[in-house]
C-alpha cells in the first residue's frame, strides 16, 4: 500500500508567511537596538562598564538575533518550496491519469 499524503497548501502558506512576519518583525526590533546602542556609543555613556555591555551585544546578542532572523527567513523560503513541490507534484501526478 502506497503511503498517503494530506497537504493543506492554504495552511503551508498561511505558515510561511508568519515566518516571514516574524522575521521582519526581528529584524525592525535589531534595527531599533542598533539605532539605540549607536547613540550610546556616540557619548550616551561611556565608561569600562559601558564597553563590556558594547562587546556583549555587538558579539553575542546581535549576531544572534541576525543568526534568528536568517533562520526565520529560510524556514519561511523552505515551506513555500515544499508547498510548491507537492502542489507541482500533486498535479503532474493529475495529470498523468486518465480522464
Amino acid at each position: 500500500m502506497a503511503d498517503v499524503i494530506a497537504v493543506k497548501y492554504d495552511g503551508l502558506n498561511l505558515i510561511s508567511g508568519e515566518f516571514q512576519t516574524h522575521s521582519a518583525t526581528v529584524k525592525d526590533i535589531n534595527q531599533t537596538l542598533n539605532d539605540a546602542l549607536l547613540t550610546l556609543k556616540n557619548g550616551g555613556w561611556l565608561s569600562p562598564s559601558a564597553t563590556a555591555f558594547y562587546k556583549t551585544l555587538d558579539e553575542d546578542v546581535l549576531v544572534g538575533m541576525g543568526n534568528l532572523i536568517a533562520a526565520l527567513n529560510q524556514a519561511g523560503q523552505t515551506i513555500a518550496s515544499i508547498n510548491a513541490t507537492l502542489q507541482n507534484g500533486e498535479q503532474a501526478a493529475a495529470s498523468s491519469l486518465p480522464t
